[in-house]
């Protein structure tokens, strides 16, 4: 026995070690299949939710519009659900931007709608032989589609999370915001990878999508805020002070790149702009957005007055009453 145990242990690699170890190995390598098997699971999830939920949505809003439309088909549907700013996006993408004012509209023209999701649209559109409506259809439910995704690591996986968010941006009630020629879509899916990049201090992927995303609505340059603030947090977490971190940021290429290529879709549709009209982003925003801009301005105005007014116990008017003067 003593020199059978002298044998084993001069000799690593004997049958009798192997089995001995093989439990523990086995062990180890169910631990890892189990594992991968649940990340393929919820991977799995991720997709097949959205997926779901867009098949769903499309299937409720379809049968809306066959039950009052006489014309059926999935072109006539998708023209339908065209409404407000979408007809703009369709002139665009088919005609592009005028040097003058629409003929019968005032001084309105299509210099206040941002052009990237319609020089999408038009790109597609000579690859693929279908109109111009349907192929923006299409393209908005495979960026809500993509959004979603994105959103799952931003959601930290949890599924109760995912579901809800999925629900209300594919199959609820304001869901044909996202399945149409509208902005919404390719806004919601780059402002995901923003924050996505930020979530994984990939600045410089963050620098790009933000010039995408400014490109896309005038808003969209906004998301340079959320790089500074993530940049100034992960600054703060490393023990730097707040006097520190320009020179810090300073310090850090990526960093800077990022934020300075984040407005660059805008600057880039004012100077179009300035070429077009010899304006600038005047005449880009003031046509289509002007009444939107009042519109914030006489609702904040309101709000502001009714607190006052409650603070200073002013009397409230009722809502028949009408002013006299």
């Amino acid at each position: 026995m003593a020199g059978i145990s002298a044998i084993e242990q001069a000799n690593p690699g004997s049958p009798s070690q192997s089995v001995a170890a093989s439990p523990v190995e086995t062990e180890l390598a169910l631990g890892d299949l189990a594992h991968a098997n649940t990340g393929g699971r919820l991977w799995v999830i991720a997709a097949s939710v959205p997926l779901l939920f867009m098949i769903s949505g499309l299937v409720i809003r379809y049968a809306a519009f066959h039950s009052v439309s006489a014309v059926p088909g999935f072109e006539a549907y998708a023209r339908g659900l065209c409404r407000w700013d979408c007809a703009w996006y369709v002139d665009i993408s088919e005609h592009g931007y005028e040097r003058f004012p629409i003929p019968g509209q005032s001084n309105v023209g299509r210099w206040g709608f941002f052009p990237l999701y319609p020089m999408l649209v038009t790109t597609l559109r000579f690859a693929f032989p279908f109109s111009t409506i349907l192929i923006a259809t299409i393209t908005s439910m495979a960026c809500s589609y993509a959004a979603c995704l994105v959103a799952w690591p931003l959601l930290e996986k949890n599924v109760r999370a995912y579901i809800l968010y999925c629900a209300f941006l594919l199959s609820g009630p304001f869901s044909f915001h996202f399945t149409t020629f509208l902005t919404e879509p390719l806004f919601v899916l780059l402002t995901s990878c923003v924050f996505l990049a930020l979530k994984r201090s990939n600045y410089l992927a963050a620098g790009v999508t933000c010039a995408l995303l400014s490109a896309t609505r005038l808003v969209g340059v906004l998301a340079v805020f959320a790089m500074v603030i993530q940049m100034f947090e992960q600054h703060r977490q490393q023990g730097g002070s707040a006097v520190s971190f320009p020179r810090w940021v300073l310090g850090r290429p990526d960093m800077l790149v990022a934020i300075f290529i984040s407005p660059a879709g805008l600057f880039a549709y004012m100077l179009f702009c300035i070429s077009l009209s010899g304006m600038g982003l005047r005449s880009c925003t003031s046509s289509a957005r002007l009444g939107g801009l009042l519109a914030i301005r006489s609702f904040f105005y309101g709000t502001v007055s009714l607190l006052f007014r409650q603070k200073a116990g002013c009397p409230r008017r009722r809502n028949g009453a009408r002013s006299q003067r």
